[in-house]
């Protein structure tokens, strides 16, 4: 299978320095990547496209878009794509087995809309996620309701537009929107221990008691668009 062929990534980007360049290694490392598509939505304030170009990159075919805010980004990259599947990957997710990409397209066989994995990050910290991992499962399983974090959604490209793609409005929780509108029968989460790799700094810079509450409160308002277009303080 040449990934190519099934594949475009889309990264959104602000500010990532070495976070974007380690992510594009590991995805440069994916076994029988050569020639895909990666599509980078940059709002740097310096514009990251120069820091790139001095490496090489040679598996992967980099291009460059407007980006901003993640859903506005993520949309923007999303109107390239023309490959049956589109993987929206942020900046600081690193893919820790060269194997993935290839295992999760294998998979397939028309079996999702929409496909994610669970997250590792640091010791200290990694308890968040698993906490995270048991209330997907209440929402997916008990609610019929998906939730993919959007630091890593596979989705079906036909499945995506039928969304109607990222909503460029959006401000906060814009994945889990997304997510929503995805049939439950269609959402998987690929039980991968080792998969990705992140940064704990969401946990660190807002604290878990925010996230808690974000949570909540976007849970009590996943029928109220115009919540999302507040940031409620998680860009502060």
């Amino acid at each position: 299978m040449k990934i190519k062929d099934q594949l475009t990534i889309v990264i959104p980007n602000k500010n990532e320095g070495e976070n974007i360049i380690n992510c594009l290694k590991k995805l440069n490392n994916q076994a029988f990547i050569e020639g895909t598509k990666v599509i980078i939505a940059d709002s740097s304030d310096k514009g990251m496209e120069p820091m790139i170009d001095n490496y090489l990159f040679y598996n992967l075919d980099i291009s460059f878009t407007l980006g901003g805010f993640p859903s506005f980004a993520r949309r923007n990259g999303s109107l390239f794509v023309k490959t049956p599947y589109v993987l929206f990957i942020d900046a600081d997710m690193f893919i820790t087995d060269v194997f993935l990409l290839l295992d999760l397209l294998r998979y397939n066989k028309g079996n999702f809309d929409l496909l994610t994995i669970p997250f590792r990050t640091h010791s200290n910290y990694d308890w968040g996620y698993r906490v995270f991992d048991r209330l997907q499962w209440v929402s997916h399983k008990i609610f019929g309701q998906p939730f993919a974090i959007g630091g890593f959604q596979l989705f079906s490209t036909y499945a995506y537009w039928e969304t109607g793609g990222y909503d460029p409005r959006f401000l906060v929780a814009e994945d889990y929107c997304i997510s929503l509108k995805i049939n439950p029968k269609r959402f998987v989460v690929y039980k991968h221990k080792n998969g990705i790799w992140t940064s704990p700094r969401r946990f660190k810079n807002k604290g878990i008691l925010y996230m808690a509450w974000l949570m909540w409160k976007t849970f009590i308002n996943r029928n109220n668009p115009e919540f999302f277009t507040s940031s409620h303080g998680y860009w502060d």
